[in-house]
C-alpha cells in the first residue's frame, strides 16, 4: 500500500471547494495508473504553480515543455475532459461521478466567463470578493483589517467565521446538510482504519496507549499490559474489523 502527500494546497471550507480538490485528484490519478494522463509537461512547475496562484485574473499563461503557452484553466479542462472520457471508456461512471463532472465543469465555466462569478461556490473566489469590497471602499490591501480577513473567514468558531456567516446568509452554496457533516466526523466510513481507532476510542478512551496508523495499542488495566494490534488495510476486509470490535465489545471488561 502507497501513500501520497500533496503539499501544496489550501485548506478549504466550501464544500465545492473541498469536493473539487479531493475529486480531481482521484482523477488524475486514476489517469496516470491507466497511463492515461495528457502529456502536459510544464517547464517550470514550481514557477509556473506560483504564477497561476498569484492571478486571480486566472489569465496568465505559463509555459511547456512543448512550448505551448496555456492557463491554468485550460491545462485543468484538458485533465478533465480525459479524466471523464477515461471513466466512460471503463464504464464507470457512476451517477455520483456524473454529478461530480457536472460541478467540476460548471466551475471551469464559470472561472473562465468571471471568476467572481463563482464566489458562491470556491473559498478563494469568496475571500477575494470580500477583499475586493474592502479595496471599492477604499481600505488599502494591506491595511490590518483586510490581512485579518484571510484568519476571520476561516475562524472554526461559527460565531467567528465569516464563511458560516456567507453560508447563513445564503451567499455560499453547500452540498450536504450540517446534520451529515456532523454525524460524518463521528463515524468514519466502516471500511477505512479510522472507523476502528475511533471504536476503540470510544469504548476505552483511557486504556487507548496509542493509535497509529498501523498499530493499535490498549493497556489491560488489571495487569497494565500493553497489548499491540496490527491494523491491516481495513478497505480489503472491513468484517474482520468490525467482528474484531465487535468481539471486544461483548468483553468490555478490557482488552484480552
Amino acid at each position: 500500500m502507497a501513500r501520497l502527500h500533496v503539499i501544496p494546497g489550501d485548506a478549504t471550507l466550501s464544500h465545492t471547494s473541498t469536493l473539487l480538490k479531493f475529486a480531481s485528484a482521484a482523477a488524475v490519478l486514476t489517469l496516470i495508473e491507466h497511463d492515461a494522463a495528457p502529456a502536459l509537461e510544464l517547464a517550470a512547475p514550481v514557477h509556473a504553480m506560483q504564477l497561476i496562484s498569484r492571478d486571480p485574473s486566472l489569465t496568465t499563461r505559463v509555459e511547456l515543455t512543448d512550448g505551448r503557452r496555456l492557463t491554468g484553466l485550460e491545462i485543468q479542462r484538458i485533465y478533465a475532459e480525459a479524466a471523464r472520457e477515461r471513466a466512460e471508456a471503463l464504464g464507470a461512471l457512476q451517477p455520483r461521478d456524473e454529478e461530480i463532472f457536472r460541478i467540476w465543469f460548471e466551475v471551469l465555466d464559470g472561472l473562465a466567463r468571471d471568476p467572481l462569478s463563482q464566489a458562491d461556490r470556491l473559498d478563494w473566489v469568496a475571500k477575494y470578493a470580500l477583499i475586493r469590497g474592502y479595496a471599492q471602499r477604499g481600505i488599502d490591501v494591506g491595511h490590518p483589517k483586510v490581512q485579518a480577513l484571510d484568519l476571520q473567514y476561516a475562524d472554526l468558531r461559527p460565531e467567528r467565521s465569516l464563511y458560516a456567516k456567507l453560508v447563513a446568509l445564503g451567499r455560499m452554496r453547500t452540498l450536504v446538510p450540517q446534520e451529515r457533516i456532523e454525524e460524518a466526523v463521528r463515524t468514519p466510513p466502516e471500511e477505512t482504519r479510522a472507523w476502528l481507532r475511533g471504536r476503540l476510542i470510544v469504548l476505552w478512551p483511557d486504556q487507548v496507549h496509542s493509535a497509529g496508523w498501523e498499530v493499535l495499542a490498549l493497556r489491560d488495566p488489571d495487569t497494565d499490559r500493553v497489548h499491540r494490534w496490527v491494523v491491516d488495510d481495513a478497505a480489503r476486509d472491513p468484517g474482520r474489523d468490525r467482528a474484531r470490535a465487535g468481539d471486544l465489545t461483548e468483553r468490555r471488561g478490557g482488552p484480552a
